[in-house]
């Protein structure tokens, strides 16, 4: 038995204040048990064979998960560097177009549907403008390098950027290509 005193927001005026009492009757206890890691176990996983190959390729995923976040984190130092030295203005309505790309990538908005492109994105560049912003900046910044820099890149590469990407993302390929906007050369 659990006695009570019931608060404001108990909803009926006539009860706040007044002492409730419930009687509780347990009538189940239990206690999860985890299955025994071996070769039989992670075979029903499908994610190996053995308990040694299924500890490898944990460790290799969270290897390249270090080594992914490290460059991540080192590329963002660099080109805030670059935009911090290089300072320019993004016109908003290349922001609301960015926030609607990140909308489309997390499948919120659908690109094929012509609503997607009436929707008014005022209401989220408090939470989105800054992310919006800094991706404008860093392709602005990556485009003039490419240029400054005369680099060319062949579709064989970016078709093979493409495979990392997928097989790093664990991602069908091309949701990948949707994702970064490449586009079939017909």
């Amino acid at each position: 038995t659990v006695e009570m005193v019931l608060p404001e927001e108990a909803g009926d005026p006539k009860l706040v204040g007044k002492t409730a009492v419930y009687t509780i009757t347990l009538s189940a206890l239990g206690q999860k048990k985890l299955p025994e890691l071996d070769d039989e176990f992670v075979k029903t996983t499908g994610a190996a064979e053995t308990v040694s190959e299924f500890r490898e390729n944990v460790r290799k995923r969270l290897e390249n998960e270090v080594g992914e976040r490290n460059r991540n984190a080192k590329e963002s130092v660099i080109f805030r560097a670059i935009a911090e030295r290089n300072e320019f203005e993004i016109p908003l309505v290349m922001v609301d177009d960015e926030i609607r790309s990140i909308f489309f990538e997390q499948g919120m908005l659908d690109p094929n549907q012509e609503d997607s492109y009436k929707v008014d994105l005022s209401q989220f560049r408090e939470n989105l403008g800054t992310l919006a912003t800094e991706r404008l900046k860093r392709g602005i910044i990556v485009a003039q390098i490419v240029k400054q820099e005369k680099i060319e890149i062949g579709d064989e590469e970016i078709e093979r950027w493409l495979d990392e990407q997928a097989t790093l993302h664990k991602m069908p390929r091309e949701k990948v290509a949707e994702a970064y906007g490449v586009r079939k050369n017909n």
